[in-house]
């Protein structure tokens, strides 16, 4: 579908659009959506814009979705995925690969899970520079739920979403890898995890628990996580339980891995890892928190600093960004070579811009010094100030 506009339908599931299989196949699929809209439709069950459903006995339903360069917003569904959601019956396996990259999702809303979006098992979904704002989901994951499946979000920015209940901005239940590079999540709303929250189930015997591996449950790199609030875990809330006990499982532990990040100024706390839980805090070094919350143990990181954040807005690039003030503690702290340093920062600019590298999503590039008028013999001038 390109340059297309779907808009004022109402179905049970995707009130837009559907893609779906045969019962009883193997099903595989694939639709592509460029340059388009996706408003105002309404599904009484899931995905009010678009559902990808795996549904019948013994199907093996696999497909791919790209959506790129188009908003879906105004769209609502009674239970799960205001927007898009996938979902699968008792008998069906589902593969989903899911892309998104450039327009936006807003303003869509969900009587349950994912204002914007809710994945189902076996669902893998990739954002880049996009922007999901405004979303709201009546208990969980205001633009985002995820349940058993992992998402990757690069240069992309998760803003002023709501949640009744847990994940303002992402909520995950199960296994599966939240992994965020170069993205923002700010100003969103929750009664536990306004940014992120994941809760994930551990399996295996309590005595092997000394002999665990570890999982990446959510990754952070060169993020900022600011500006979200929540009565506990503004920013971000982890819970990992024992589900049961089993010696024949192999014991797995989440982690909660910050890398360059900055985790700054939210109501009810940076970060929060529930009574009891198991998820597992590292810090891989060079981030920052304002409140010694978020377990940021590395020599090179920097708890309870001053992030000097400037508001959200539109700073260039495809999507908003909180600025550095220059007095920002996040400001060329990752030398050259360390920490990764990635080219660009979210907004498309060049790392380093000094000789290092500034933590989270934005590399502040102060504009040079310049010389109001010429040096010459006849003006010869007076050097105040150098460096």
């Amino acid at each position: 579908l390109e340059s297309v506009t779907v808009t004022g339908n109402t179905a049970v599931n995707g009130g837009g659009i559907v893609l779906t299989g045969v019962p009883g196949d193997y099903y595989i699929s694939g639709l592509h959506i460029d340059d388009s809209v996706i408003a105002d439709n309404h599904a009484t069950a899931d995905g009010g814009g678009l559902v990808v459903p795996g549904e019948g006995e013994d199907i093996y339903f696999a497909t791919y979705l790209t959506i790129t360069n188009t908003v879906i917003s105004g769209n609502s569904a009674g239970a799960n995925g205001g927007a898009v959601a996938t979902f699968k019956g008792p008998h069906a396996i589902i593969s989903v690969s899911m892309d998104i990259s450039g327009g936006s999702l807003h303003h869509n809303t969900a009587g349950i899970d994912g204002g914007a979006i809710s994945l189902n098992d076996g669902t893998g979904l990739e954002l880049t520079n996009t922007s999901l704002h405004d979303n709201e989901a009546g208990r969980d994951g205001g633009a985002i739920s995820t349940k058993w499946g992992g998402m990757t979000l690069s240069n992309s920015a998760l803003y002023r979403n709501r949640a009744g209940a847990n994940g303002g901005a992402y909520a995950n239940y199960g296994s599966g890898t939240f992994s965020a590079m170069n993205s923002t999540i700010s100003g969103n709303e929750a009664a536990a995890g306004g940014g992120l929250y994941s809760k994930v189930p551990v399996y295996g015997a309590s005595y092997r628990l000394a002999d665990a591996v570890y999982s990446e449950g959510i990754q952070l790199s060169y993020t900022t996580v600011a500006a979200n609030s929540a009565t506990t875990g503004g920013g971000i809330f982890v819970y990992a339980y024992l589900e049961y006990s089993d010696e024949t499982f192999e014991v797995i532990l989440p982690e909660l891995v910050l890398t360059s990040s900055l985790i700054s100024g939210n109501s009810g706390g940076d970060c929060r890892n529930a009574p009891g839980s198991l998820y597992i805090w590292r810090s891989a070094g060079f981030s920052l928190d304002s409140d010694w919350s978020c377990g940021l143990d590395q020599p090179t990181a920097r708890p309870r600093a001053n992030a000097a954040l400037l508001p959200l807005a539109d700073n260039g690039g495809p999507t908003p960004t909180h600025a550095l003030a220059e007095t920002s503690a996040a400001v060329d702290i990752i030398p050259v070579g360390q920490g990764g340093c990635p080219q660009p920062d979210q907004r498309g600019v060049a790392r380093p811009q000094h000789l290092r590298c500034d933590s989270g999503a934005y590399e502040l590039d102060s504009p040079p010094l310049e010389c109001p008028l010429p040096l010459t013999a006849a003006n010869p001038g007076q050097l105040t100030h150098a460096i």
